[in-house]
């Protein structure tokens, strides 16, 4: 399921980013945001990695 979740986010990311869209950018960044844990899941390290990139 977080793993769906983070495709789907991961996607958005990339038509916002297409689109220059911050709105898109920002939502797909809520996501991240919203999963509170000590130990991220991979697909979540990953998708931080792909942020850290946007946000240079």
């Amino acid at each position: 399921m977080v793993e769906a979740a983070f495709a789907l986010a991961a996607r958005a990311l990339e038509v916002g980013l297409h689109y220059r869209s911050g709105r898109v950018v920002e939502r797909a960044g809520g996501l991240r945001r919203s999963l509170t844990t000590s130990s991220p899941p991979k697909v979540a390290r990953d998708f931080d990695e792909r942020l850290h990139g946007v946000y240079l």
